[in-house]
């Protein structure tokens, strides 16, 4: 997901578990879960905006940047109008880049979404002594 594309290795450990049919009814169940949530990670995993939203977001930063600096008045204090356009100026900025980190949560960096979970649970497992994966650190079957 960090590349915005399938891995051949979780497709192949996907195929061998249908291929062995249903493990329990509980298994059964949650199957097609899993599918639909696998599937719409895929989809969040591109993290493209169409250019049309964009190009809206960019014109209302501009406008509003743009409103900020016509209502400056030659007989305030500059120090106070600066202020003034640079808080505007900062929040359209921070959230733009808010925008763009949230549009591709799995490209890595800071705010995108790691691991964590399956990591926990690799390690409850561990921890109860759970039989060993039948593959590699890599997720190729032994």
């Amino acid at each position: 997901m960090k590349h915005g594309a399938r891995s051949a290795v979780v497709d192949g450990w996907v195929k061998r578990l249908a291929a062995t049919g249903p493990v329990s009814t509980a298994w059964s169940e949650t199957a097609t879960d899993r599918d639909s949530a696998r599937r719409q990670r895929l989809i969040e995993a591109n993290g493209e905006l169409s250019t049309l939203l964009w190009v809206m977001l960019i014109l209302g930063a501009v406008g509003v940047v743009g409103f900020v600096l016509l209502y400056a008045d030659p007989e305030e204090r500059a120090l106070g109008q600066g202020f003034f356009a640079g808080s505007a100026t900062a929040v359209v900025v921070t959230s733009l880049l808010a925008v763009a980190l949230l549009a591709s949560p799995f490209q890595g960096g800071n705010g995108s979404i790691h691991p964590n979970a399956m990591r926990y649970t690799l390690a409850l497992l561990q921890a109860e002594g759970a039989a060993s994966p039948p593959c590699d650190a890599s997720g190729n079957p032994m």
